[in-house]
C-alpha cells in the first residue's frame, strides 16, 4: 500500500492510494508495465504520491533513480568543496528512520516530519543553486546553478546539518530524523523494517531529543582522560575528550543514557560531527593539546557529512597532526568499503585513527586488519576478566599481541587500581587509560530553558 501527502489540506496528512498513478505519471513496477488493475488516470490535482520510504506493490519496489555524480562514496579529492560535472547532479536525502516513525507514531506524523525536512532544505537551500522536490523517502535535491564546472558540496552538507539537528515538535512528540545520502542503485535496496519495538523507539527517541537538545544550546562540555605511558609520571599519549550533555536544570546526561539510544536509531552522524567540530575549536585554542574524540563506527563514511571537517583538516595540518579520532565500534560501519575510504582520508591530513573496544565490541579482525589503525585500544572488559580469574589472563595476552600486530601502539582501557594496572603490563601493553590515572570532573553548567515538559527527564538516570 502507498499513501499520499495531501497539498490542499494539513500537510503531511496521509491518505491511502489505490493504484493511483504519481505526479512522474504513470507508476510502473520494475519491468516497464503498470500494476493490473490500475487505470491510466493522471493524480488528480490537489494529491502528489508519497509512499512511505518506498512503493511496496508485489513487483518490488520502485525508486526514483537520481542522476549525477553519486555521493555515497566521494573520492578524497571532491571532499575538497568542488566536484566536476557535466550534467545538474542529483542527490537522494533519505530519511533512514522515516518508517520506524509511521510505526511508533502514526502516518500523519510520519507525513508532517517528511513535509518539515523539505521545507528545512527549502529554506536553507532556496536562496542558492539548488531545488529541493519531496519525494516519498525524503528529498531530491539538485544543484540548477549556471557553473557547471563545479560544485561546492559544503552547501549540501550545511543544509543536512540544518535539516538533522533542530528538533521537530509533533504536539507531544518530539522527533529527531536520521539522514543519509543514496546513490540510485542503494535507494532501490531500501526497505520499511520487518518489525519496530514502538515502546523502545519511543523511549530511544525521548533520549535522543534530549541529547540533541543539549547539543544545539552551544559548545559541548567535555571530560578529558589521560592515555598514560608505564613509565612514572609519565608521558601522556594524548587525552580522550569524553563528551558531557547538561540538561535545563544543570544535570548532566550520562554517555549511556543517549550513545545507545542515537546507535539503535542512527542519529549518530550529526552528533559525531560535532563533537569532532568541538574538538577541533579546543586543538586551536591549545597550541600544545593532543586530543581524542569519539565517532560511531555508524558515522565512519566517506561522504558529504565530513567535507568540511577534511577540508579544514586539510588547510590545518598542524592541527591535524594533534587530533586522535577513535572509532568504537560498539556499531559497525553500514559500508566498509566508505569505512576504509574515510579513515584514509582522515590519516591523509595528518591525523590518528584508534579503534576503540577491541575486544569487546563488535570489532572483527578482518576491519582491524584492513583500517591499519595507528592505535588499538583493548577493551577493558578483558581486565574485568582477568580478575574473575579463569582464562582471563591468557586471553587478555593474546588479544594485546593480536592488537600489536594491527596498530604501533596498544592502549588498554579500563585500568581502576594498582592491580589492574600490574595485569595490564603483564598482559605487554604499554599505554593504559582508567579513573586509577586521573578522575573525571563533569563541568559545570548554568540552568537555562528547555522545550520539555516538567517530568520529560524521569526515568533518564541523570546526575544531579
Amino acid at each position: 500500500m502507498g499513501y499520499a501527502l495531501r497539498r490542499g489540506g494539513v500537510v503531511g496528512s496521509f491518505v491511502p492510494l489505490a493504484n493511483r498513478w504519481n505526479r512522474c505519471g504513470k507508476t510502473r513496477s520494475e519491468t516497464g508495465r503498470p500494476p493490473p488493475g490500475s487505470s491510466r488516470k493522471t493524480a488528480p490535482k490537489r494529491g502528489v504520491s508519497f509512499p512511505l520510504a518506498v512503493r511496496r506493490t508485489r513487483f518490488g519496489a520502485i525508486p526514483p533513480r537520481p542522476s549525477g555524480p553519486s555521493p555515497g562514496r566521494l573520492r578524497n579529492s571532491r571532499c575538497r568543496g568542488r566536484l566536476a560535472m557535466t550534467r545538474s547532479p542529483t542527490y537522494a536525502i533519505v530519511i533512514e528512520n522515516l518508517p520506524g516513525i509511521a510505526a511508533a507514531y502514526s502516518e500523519g506524523v510520519a507525513g508532517r516530519v517528511l513535509g518539515e525536512v523539505w521545507r528545512r532544505f527549502e529554506e536553507v537551500l532556496g536562496t542558492q543553486s539548488w531545488t529541493s522536490v519531496p519525494e516519498p523517502w525524503g528529498v531530491r535535491v539538485t544543484y540548477s546553478g549556471t557553473n557547471r564546472s563545479g560544485l561546492d558540496l559544503r552547501e549540501l552538507e550545511a543544509a543536512i546539518q540544518a535539516a538533522t539537528r533542530e528538533l521537530i515538535f509533533n504536539g507531544s512528540s518530539i522527533i529527531v530524523v536520521s539522514l543519509t545520502i543514496r546513490s540510485g542503485e542503494n535507494i532501490g535496496s531500501m526497505a520499511p523494517p520487518l518489525h519496530v519495538d514502538t515502546t523502545q523507539f519511543r523511549l530511544d527517541m525521548a533520549a535522543a531529543s534530549m541529547a540533541y537538545d543539549a547539543l544545539n544550546v552551544g559548545e559541548l562540555n567535555f571530560a578529558r582522560q589521560p592515555v598514560v605511558g608505564r613509565e612514572e609520571g609519565g608521558f601522556a599519549l594524548y587525552h580522550e575528550c569524553l563528551c558531557r550533555l547538561s540538561g535545563a536544570d544543570g544535570s548532566v546526561f550520562m554517555p549511556a543514557v543517549y550513545l545507545g539510544a542515537l546507535e539503535r536509531l542512527r542519529l549518530t552522524r550529526a552528533f559525531d560531527w560535532s563533537v569532532a567540530r568541538s574538538v577541533i575549536t579546543m586543538l586551536r585554542r591549545e597550541p600544545e593539546a593532543v586530543l581524542g574524540c569519539n565517532i560511531s563506527g555508524l558515522s565512519v563514511a566517506n561522504d558529504v557529512w565530513w567535507c568540511s571537517v577534511l577540508d579544514e583538516l586539510r588547510r590545518s595540518p598542524d592541527i591535524a597532526s594533534r587530533l586522535v579520532v577513535e572509532v568504537t565500534e560498539t556499531a559497525l560501519p553500514q559500508d566498509t568499503g566508505s569505512a576504509l575510504e574515510f579513515i584514509r582520508a582522515l590519516q591523509a591530513t595528518g591525523c590518528r585513527i584508534a579503534l576503540d573496544d577491541f575486544g569487546g565490541g563488535l570489532s572483527t579482525i578482518a576491519f582491524a586488519r584492513a583500517a591499519k589503525a595507528d592505535i588499538v585500544k583493548v577493551d577493558g572488559s578483558l581486565v574485568r576478566q582477568c580478575l574473575a580469574g579463569s582464562e582471563g589472563d591468557r586471553l587478555l595476552h593474546h588479544v594485546v599481541s593480536l592488537a600489536g600486530d594491527f596498530a604501533a601502539d596498544v592502549v588498554v582501557e579500563g585500568i581502576e587500581s594498582a592491580a589492574d594496572l600490574d595485569i595490564a603490563q603483564d598482559a605487554g601493553a604499554r599505554w593504559f587509560q582508567g579513573y586509577y590515572f586521573r578522575s573525571l570532573s563533569v563541568p559545570a553548567t548554568p540552568p537555562r530553558p528547555s522545550p520539555f515538559p516538567p517530568r520529560a527527564l524521569e526515568g533518564f538516570g541523570v546526575m544531579q
